[in-house]
C-alpha cells in the first residue's frame, strides 16, 4: 500500500509540475513576447522623380500615382493572426489624397506577408509640391493604418483589437522618401497586451529593390 501511495503520489506531482511548465510557457507566449510588426517598405512617388523622363520633358502631364509595399511579419512562436481587412490612407500634408484597402488574411506563426500594388491620387496640389522638390526641398506624406486584427492561441481567438498607426514620409526629388533610416509608426487605439501591439516603422528599401 506504501509503494502504491508512493507512486499515485509522484504521477500526481509529476502532472502538476508539467500542468505548471505549460502555463508558464503559454504565459510567456501570450503576455511577454514582442508582438507583430508592420512596415511601409517602400514608397514612390514618380510625380516628383526629376530621372523620369515624363518629368524632364515639357509635358504638362503629372503621374498621379503612388507606388508602395506593405509588409507584415508575425514574429510569435505559438499565435497566428488573423486580419480583418487594413484600411491605408495617404494624406499630402493634412489633406487625404489616396485610400487603399488590403483584403483581409490569414497570417501564420512566424509567417511574413508582403503586399505591393500602386494607388492613384486625387487633389494633391502637384504644381507647388514639384517646385519644392526642385528647389532641393522635400514634400510630406503622411500614411495612416487601420486594422483589427484577432491573434488566435490554440484553439480560440482573441476579440478584434482596434489598431491605428500614422507614419510621415518625407520625399525629394528622386520620387523616394528621404533617409534610410526606419521611421517609427505613432499611436494606437484600443490598449492591448504588449504581445498584440503592432509595432510598425518605415522600411529603408526602395520601390523595386
Amino acid at each position: 500500500m506504501a509503494g502504491g501511495s508512493g507512486f499515485f503520489f509522484c504521477l500526481v506531482g509529476g502532472g502538476l509540475l508539467t500542468i505548471c511548465a505549460i502555463a508558464s510557457f503559454l504565459v510567456q507566449q501570450t503576455v511577454y513576447l514582442p508582438g507583430p510588426r508592420c512596415y511601409l517598405e517602400q514608397l514612390y512617388v514618380p510625380a516628383l522623380d526629376f530621372s523620369a523622363p515624363q518629368n524632364t520633358s515639357n509635358s504638362t502631364t503629372t503621374n498621379p500615382f503612388l507606388f508602395f509595399a506593405l509588409g507584415l511579419k508575425n514574429n510569435l512562436q505559438i499565435r497566428s493572426i488573423s486580419y480583418d481587412n487594413i484600411t491605408l490612407t495617404f494624406f499630402y500634408g493634412r489633406k487625404a489624397v489616396a485610400d487603399y484597402v488590403v483584403p483581409g488574411f490569414y497570417q501564420g506563426m512566424q509567417g511574413n506577408a508582403h503586399r505591393r500594388d500602386v494607388v492613384e491620387t486625387r487633389g494633391v496640389p502637384w504644381e507647388d509640391a514639384v517646385g519644392a522638390v526642385s528647389a532641393g526641398g522635400t514634400v510630406g506624406f503622411r500614411v495612416k493604418l487601420a486594422a483589427q486584427p484577432r491573434f488566435k492561441v490554440v484553439f480560440w481567438y482573441s476579440k478584434e483589437k482596434k489598431v491605428r498607426v500614422v507614419a510621415t514620409v518625407a520625399v525629394d526629388g528622386s520620387g523616394f522618401k528621404v533617409g534610410g533610416n526606419d521611421h517609427r509608426w505613432e499611436g494606437a487605439a484600443d490598449p492591448i497586451r504588449p504581445s498584440e501591439r503592432l509595432n510598425c516603422s518605415l522600411g529603408p528599401s526602395r520601390y523595386g529593390t
